[in-house]
């Protein structure tokens, strides 16, 4: 679970602006990489105004400044509300989900290819539930399709799927409903993962060879505990 205590971390721009990024005392590190690609990409140009947006990682962050000061505050999209329409004042998700898939990345010395939270996961009809499924990243068909497939592992799966068993979802809609295959979204196309009881068990990665994980009971998701879970309390 997220931790409740935010941290306002800051730096300073140029001509006496500010700017700062709320999260979870836990996430200083990533919170002072965002802010430092934040500075270089103000020294850079355009800079940083109200308004202004970028992609970082999975995420687009949104810069606000609510008063006359000039203090830019940086926004990540309500991943639990609204995430397509809504912002909030803290990047806490963004920092957590960041952190996981770069120790699962590092962890399978892979070459991370981002999934944008808005981006489309195509899944079999009620594979999230089944007691196995699995995560295979293919070849994107467009821009607005990540790639990934779930479908389920069971022993009696269906083998060939049609156009009527899948649905599409937004990558955001795994933070709500299956948190552990939020850390996979950043594997290369060619990757097979592979989940039992809501636990990522397996990893295959595009050249064949297979990565078993300890249960997430032993397992220590890049420092956010026992699992990797992203609901604000």
């Amino acid at each position: 679970m997220a931790s409740p205590e935010l941290t306002a971390f800051e730096r300073a721009l140029p001509e006496g602006r500010r700017v700062v990024a709320v999260a979870s005392a836990d996430l200083a590190p990533q919170a002072g990489s965002l802010l430092d690609t934040l500075v270089t990409l103000d020294a850079r140009g355009p800079r940083l105004a109200d308004g202004s947006s970028i992609q970082f990682g999975w995420s687009r962050l949104t810069l606000h400044q609510p008063g006359p000061s000039p203090i830019l505050y940086v926004h990540e999209p309500d991943f639990f509300g609204d995430p397509e329409h809504r912002t909030v004042a803290h990047v806490d998700t963004t920092l957590r989900v960041l952190r996981d898939q770069a120790w699962l990345v590092h962890l399978c010395q892979a070459a991370p290819r981002d999934t944008a939270y808005h981006q489309a996961v195509v899944c079999e009809r009620s594979a999230l539930a089944k007691d196995e499924c699995y995560f295979e990243r293919r070849p994107p068909l467009s821009d607005r399709d990540s790639g990934w497939l779930a479908g389920s592992a069971a022993p009696n799966a269906k083998r060939t799927l049609t156009e009527s068993d899948l649905i599409t979802l937004p990558a955001y809609y795994l933070l709500r409903e299956f948190p552990a295959a939020v850390p996979v979204l950043t594997l290369p196309v060619g990757s097979l993962a592979v989940f039992r009881w809501d636990e990522l068990f397996s990893i295959c990665s595009p050249n064949g060879s297979m990565l078993s994980l300890p249960s997430t009971r032993s397992r220590n998701w890049g420092g956010s505990g026992n699992s990797p879970c992203y609901r604000p309390e």
